[in-house]
């Protein structure tokens, strides 16, 4: 059973694509009403029903972080920094 939270509580539509990429399948989950769109990647052999339970469960989680007031990336919103790491011999 797939846990219905925040937003997508009023529906529970969650649309899914499922696209072979070499050896991976990537699969993309939609929330219609908010557009919030999600993405994994998984073994081919892990089956369609364990990719779907996660791409809604990492789905849930993006909401659940919207709602609380952070944004998908925890907060920083999507003002993050990376700093190069310095390359051996240059």
């Amino acid at each position: 059973m797939v846990r219905r939270t925040g937003e997508r509580q009023a529906t529970g539509e969650v649309l899914l694509e499922f696209q072979q990429v070499g050896n991976a399948v990537r699969v993309t989950a939609m929330d219609p009403v908010t557009a919030t769109e999600v993405a994994i990647l998984g073994a081919p052999s892990a089956g369609r029903d364990i990719l779907t339970r996660n791409a809604v469960r990492k789905l849930d989680y993006v909401l659940e972080k919207r709602a609380a007031g952070h944004g998908a990336d925890g907060g920083s919103g999507g003002a993050r920094k990376t700093i190069p790491k310095a390359i051996p011999g240059r």
